[in-house]
């Protein structure tokens, strides 16, 4: 039976989404997640952005990028926050942008998902926060992952 935006409406209009169950919706579920995740709802934007990535493929790292590009920043944040359930060489060059994102909530969602990645790549990122990032708490926050 095909996926239908009703489906996947009705999964995360929950006010507590269970988003592993969500996720079972498999890949079919993204085109409708692409939708909503650049639709003007930016709660549900925000949720259907995570609940993509959750869901394995190459379509969730570009769902996860334009929500990463939206203007609001709660949808940005969900974006930073789905990054640690992709592939690191599919999260790094959105990590790289919301980094350095404005708002520091942003960033610090950003952080804790780059936190996750173990690579010399990852460590090299978290290094620069902790060297360069304007918050203290997120320069200390770095410092903290760079000691784990």
């Amino acid at each position: 039976m095909p996926i239908t935006m009703k489906d996947v409406r009705a999964r995360l209009d929950a006010d507590e989404v269970d988003y592993r169950g969500a996720a079972a919706l498999g890949p079919e579920a993204l085109p409708h997640l692409s939708e909503l995740a650049q639709g003007p709802d930016t709660m549900l934007a925000s949720k259907a952005a995570y609940l993509a990535s959750l869901i394995p493929g190459e379509p969730s790292a570009r769902i996860l990028s334009a929500a990463g590009s939206r203007p609001e920043p709660v949808v940005r944040v969900a974006a930073a926050a789905g990054l640690k359930n992709v592939p690191e060489e599919q999260a790094g060059p959105l990590l790289d942008r919301l980094l350095g994102d404005p708002d520091a909530g942003v960033r610090k969602t950003a952080l804790k998902s780059a936190a996750g990645f173990v690579s010399a790549a990852m460590r090299a990122r978290v290094q620069r926060v902790a060297e360069r990032d304007p918050a203290p708490f997120l320069r200390e926050m770095a410092n903290r992952a760079m000691r784990k």
